[in-house]
């Protein structure tokens, strides 16, 4: 059974968050304005401005913290996904990850209430 646990994902969102380690740099689609913008404000002498907005530009990396806090259920999962590629094949994969998968339990809720089943498979309009 592999299972990505707490301390995998605290792993992981550090090695994402260490820029040096991963590589990765957070960025929003405003980055390169807001530094533009605040290099623009640097030579007008507003130093202060230009710091703040400079900062507007570090808040994707909080962001980021947050935001793969708030899903870390689903990102544990996506990161055991993407390590069982490389381990398993696609119908083992599949088969594991069925659990996980809201449409498959969904369908396994319905398949099991017969009323709604029979409803559902009942011809005409309700």
């Amino acid at each position: 059974e592999y299972l990505v646990d707490d301390t995998i994902f605290d792993n992981f969102v550090k090695f994402v968050l260490d820029k040096e380690a991963s590589g990765f740099q957070p960025r929003t689609r405003f980055d390169k304005y807001l530094l533009q913008l605040s290099s623009a404000m640097e030579q007008e002498g507003l130093a202060e401005a230009a710091a703040a907005t400079r900062e507007l530009t570090n808040i994707a990396k909080k962001d980021l913290a947050q935001q793969l806090e708030q899903h870390r259920e689903s990102v544990k999962h996506r990161i055991q996904e993407v390590l069982l590629t490389r381990i398993e094949t696609e119908p083992v994969r599949l088969a594991r990850t069925l659990e996980y998968d809201k449409t498959v339990q969904a369908a396994r809720a319905l398949a099991l209430d017969k009323d709604k089943y029979e409803a559902l498979l009942a011809p005409g309009i309700r």
